[in-house]
């Protein structure tokens, strides 16, 4: 897609040697575009999802080479959910998981 900036990222789960590779699922009714968080879902009263804050600028991303940062920490854990650090990855409709792959790591 030459020439067309990417607002998006694919994540795949893959085993050490990287000749098994799967695309990371959210669960079939997860809102499509919505963004995905780390650990507990913060709610309201009435469980609605709270707002959580705005992406980096990409300006701020490349030189705070944050994903350097971060995707070494990023891998599925037992049940093939993935996960950063000890928190789960999710979205309001519950967790992102590889279909096979635990303890994969994440790129």
């Amino acid at each position: 897609m030459k020439g067309m900036s990417s607002q998006g990222m694919l994540l795949c789960a893959s085993n050490e040697s990287h000749d098994k590779v799967e695309l990371l699922q959210p669960p079939a009714d997860a809102v499509p575009g919505e963004r995905i968080r780390f650990g507990e879902y913060a709610v309201d009263e009435e469980g609605n999802p709270l707002p959580i804050r705005e992406p980096e600028s990409p300006n701020r991303v490349q030189k705070k080479k944050i994903w350097e940062a971060v995707q070494k920490h990023l891998q599925t854990d037992d049940d093939c959910i993935a996960g950063f650090k000890d928190m789960k990855m999710i979205t309001s409709k519950g967790n992102v998981r590889a279909m096979t792959l635990s303890r994969a790591s994440i790129s």
